[in-house]
């Protein structure tokens, strides 16, 4: 089996499990965070495996084929760029967790990136209303992605 194959499988796994993955992940990376003070740094994988799960999920799900046919390529492209996007941000969470070197250029290169998603995104939902680009919860999902890329390169 080629390996693109391999990946388009793999997505088509994730995609549609993705929200509850999501569901379950974030709550548990947000429970872990708070209990740092309580967790000695040997731990701390604890704190972002979460975290990098769902990175990982965003990222495999860049591959899965949009094989409607009213999607057109700008659709498709926003589609990949938004979920590449997503998981450059979750690793970069984790780069500023941890005092990683790099951390604030993985973020300074989501937010152009999430930007021009969320306006390419906006746009066709209002040109094109067959199409059902995204589901509510990826537009949620890029403005959050946004604003804590914000947050942690200009604010902390």
């Amino acid at each position: 089996m080629e390996q693109n194959e391999q990946l388009v499988k793999v997505s088509k796994w994730v995609k549609p499990r993705l929200n509850k993955l999501e569901l379950f992940l974030v709550p548990v990376f947000i429970l872990f965070y708070s209990l740092t003070e309580y967790i000695s740094s040997a731990f701390e994988i604890i704190i972002v495996a979460p975290l990098g799960i769902l990175g990982i999920f965003y990222f495999l799900s860049a591959f899965y084929p949009n094989e409607d046919a009213k999607f057109t390529e700008l659709a498709k492209v926003i589609s990949k760029v938004s979920a590449i996007s997503l998981s450059v941000t979750a690793i970069g969470i984790i780069y500023t967790i941890m005092h990683l070197p790099g951390s604030k250029s993985m973020l300074l290169v989501t937010i152009p990136s999430v930007t021009i998603a969320l306006i390419l995104f906006i746009y066709l939902k209002k040109s094109e209303h067959s199409i059902k680009l995204f589901d509510n919860r990826m537009l949620l999902r890029l403005v959050i992605s946004l604003l804590v890329s914000i947050f942690l390169v200009f604010i902390v």
